[in-house]
């Protein structure tokens, strides 16, 4: 039977529901000659690893009812499965759309409340964009211009402090352009000088938006403390990139 092509994250299902039962004592191993113990064993671990791990970073297995999954594998060796092959994976995309649509709206709110909050402290300002940052020391070299390229130490982390990224993670500062990068970044960095520090508090929208990005979620507010080392000019475009 043909195979059809599904998304990453219900690939992940499917290698859970295997993951969960196939080592129930449902098959039982058939020896081949010239095959070790051994090299039978690593093989079962390994392939037990990588489906752990890819269920693992698709985070489906805190959305998942395990006593289902464990009876629709019983219930397919049986042959009396409830569902066409063609709808399980309609069923997988839908629900993890679902998913992400939920946790979407969550962020998004919480989001708002957030930034409702953050306006009123003290140093906080807020740009008709949306966009709000604290220069925590202005520095004293030049200012970088959407056109240019910086050099940075950075720290990003969620509203809740969680961090998610970091320069410090990457092995030391980073450079790119400021017209390469997410529009809170490019709007924001500009504030300071050489040497200088900045907090960003940016919205969704200007960040990765509802869509997210693997490891941050659809809508998410993010906060970014930037260092700024050194400003490369370039040459200005008619439009930014």
């Amino acid at each position: 039977m043909k195979m059809k092509t599904i998304k990453s994250i219900s690939v992940a299902a499917v290698a859970l529901l295997f993951l969960l039962t196939s080592c129930g004592g449902y098959k039982t191993v058939k020896p081949i000659e010239g095959i070790t113990q051994g090299q039978l064993d690593s093989a079962s671990y390994s392939l037990g690893m990588w489906m752990a791990l890819t269920v693992k970073n698709s985070g489906i297995n805190d959305h998942i009812d395990m006593n289902q999954v464990i009876k629709a594998f019983n219930d397919e060796l049986a042959g009396k499965s409830k569902f066409e092959e063609q709808v399980i994976f309609e069923v997988l995309n839908n629900y993890t759309q679902a998913i992400s649509e939920a946790k979407g709206n969550v962020a998004l709110s919480k989001g708002q409340e957030f930034l409702e909050n953050n306006k009123t402290k003290e140093g906080v300002i807020t740009l008709e964009s949306g966009l709000q940052y604290k220069i925590l020391w202005p520095g004293s070299g030049a200012y970088p211009t959407i056109y240019d390229t910086v050099e940075v130490n950075y720290k990003g982390t969620f509203i809740d402090g969680t961090e998610f990224d970091s320069s410090e993670k990457s092995g030391g500062s980073v450079t790119f352009p400021l017209n390469g990068v997410i529009t809170g970044w490019g709007e924001g960095i500009p504030y300071i000088n050489e040497g200088g520090k900045i907090m960003l508090y940016i919205p969704s929208e200007m960040a990765y938006g509802a869509e997210g990005r693997p490891g941050i979620e659809p809508n998410s507010v993010l906060i970014f403390e930037v260092e700024l080392i050194t400003v490369i000019k370039g040459e200005p475009t008619e439009e930014p990139i």
